[in-house]
């Protein structure tokens, strides 16, 4: 552990498995549950050693990542319902929705405040508990709960009216590796 951050601040290590199919859309409507539609994707790496990786503090990765698929989705931040954002440690959420476009540098603090990324709030985050809290299946922690918040299979955790939220429309998941410098953005959709 290095000054300021602590236990909780750093996922937990988990035993476990998670599976991602991905077909076509004409032989995904065949499936008893409607499924996840991919609108975007975008990835980024913008050095090949960890030496050469950015600032904690940013730019990382995720700025082109998530510019790649929001241009390929047709959209904006602001179209975005959710987040499932890679969380390996506390620092990573606020520093990849900040390069992703949800708000500018130093807007963090104002950003967060209010149950912004609560059930309930705004632009809910990590609805599953993330990384840090549910489990550590690497970049399927994020994509694994985008895609069943989107397919309406979260149980009691599922975003709409039992957790006073809208219904997830769009969900954005993220994954990166290193030190925040490989990052890939992938957005997801009602079928």
């Amino acid at each position: 552990m290095v000054e300021p951050l602590r236990l909780p601040d750093n996922c937990l290590i988990t035993d476990g498995g998670r599976a991602i199919v991905v077909t076509s859309l004409e032989r995904a409507r065949d499936l008893k549950q409607p499924p996840a539609v991919i609108m975007g994707m975008g990835q980024h790496n913008p050095s090949t050693a960890v030496a050469q990786s950015t600032w904690m503090a940013g730019p990382t990765g995720a700025r082109q990542a998530g510019e790649a698929a929001f241009a390929m989705a047709g959209i904006t931040p602001d179209d975005v319902d959710a987040c499932q954002i890679y969380d390996c440690f506390t620092y990573t959420v606020e520093i990849t929705l900040q390069d992703y476009g949800f708000f500018k540098p130093g807007e963090g603090l104002d950003w967060f405040q209010g149950g912004t990324i609560e059930p309930g709030g705004r632009m809910p985050v990590n609805t599953s508990g993330g990384q840090l809290s549910e489990a550590y299946f690497m970049g399927l922690t994020p994509i694994a709960e985008g895609a069943m918040q989107i397919m309406g299979r979260c149980g009691k955790r599922q975003l709409g009216p039992a957790t006073r939220t809208r219904s997830p429309a769009i969900i954005l998941c993220s994954d990166n590796g290193g030190i925040l410098q490989s990052n890939s953005c992938i957005l997801l959709r009602r079928s």
